[in-house]
């Protein structure tokens, strides 16, 4: 009969074995399925800012389909800069629901240092 210590050990065990199997596992299934996104899943989005560069934007910022035609959008983005000179930028973005969305409002305001400095682009 084997003592209680030694099974408790095997236990400990053969639980750090399939931990660390289902973690290879795990991983390994995640590295070879892509995660796609089916283009008519994504929200439309109009971008109204004269001065961001929205090449960047749409870069950096994938998941949504950004459309030329503000009556096709779901969320309208609007965005706009003050400079306060020595007191730095505000930068307000305005999320403008429209279609499935309509009604829906929210704002995001955001201060920067004057420190930071004015490349002249966005």
């Amino acid at each position: 009969m084997k003592s209680p210590r030694l099974k408790l050990k095997q236990l400990l065990i053969l639980s750090i074995f399939l931990k660390l199997h289902l973690f290879t596992f795990a991983e390994s299934y995640y590295e070879t399925t892509p995660f796609v996104i089916k283009s008519e899943d994504l929200i439309n989005v109009f971008l109204d800012c004269p001065q961001c560069d929205i090449n960047y934007i749409q870069q950096n910022i994938p998941f949504v389909n950004y459309v030329r035609d503000r009556g096709l959008a779901d969320i309208h983005v609007l965005i706009t800069i003050h400079h306060a000179g020595t007191s730095g930028s505000n930068y307000e973005l305005s999320f403008i629901g429209q279609n499935i969305f309509r009604g829906s409002e929210n704002k995001l305001r955001y201060w920067t240092d004057a420190t930071n400095g004015y490349s002249g682009a966005y």
